[in-house]
C-alpha cells in the first residue's frame, strides 16, 4: 500500500506521465530490473481515498529471489515522484 495522489493526475496539469504507475522488480547481480508493470495481467491496481494497493500474483514458473514495489507518480501540482517498497524474498514454487 502507498499513499499516492489520484491516478487521474498523472494525464493533467501538462505533466509528463510516468511510463507506469506499478513496476516490479528484481534484484539480479546487486541491481534492481524491472520484472513486470501495470501493463501485465498479473498485477492489479487499486486507489482509494489516497493510497494505492498494488497486487502482484507471480505465474508458477517466476523464479525465486527478492522482489520489490516502485510506484510512480504526479501529484495534482504535476510534480513528479516514487516510492519503493522494502523488498522481500519470493519462494520457489511447491507442487
Amino acid at each position: 500500500v502507498f499513499s499516492a495522489a489520484h491516478p487521474r493526475w498523472q494525464f493533467q496539469r501538462g505533466s509528463q506521465p510516468p511510463q507506469s504507475l506499478l513496476t516490479v522488480e528484481r534484484q539480479r547481480s546487486g541491481t534492481w530490473q524491472s520484472w513486470r508493470s501495470d501493463n501485465d495481467w498479473q498485477t492489479r491496481l487499486f486507489y482509494q481515498a489516497g493510497q494505492l494497493t498494488a497486487e502482484w500474483q507471480p505465474a508458477a514458473n517466476t523464479p525465486p529471489g527478492r522482489y520489490r514495489f516502485r510506484h510512480a507518480g504526479v501529484d495534482a501540482k504535476g510534480q513528479r515522484y516514487q516510492a519503493v517498497t522494502e523488498a522481500f524474498e519470493l519462494l520457489p514454487c511447491r507442487e
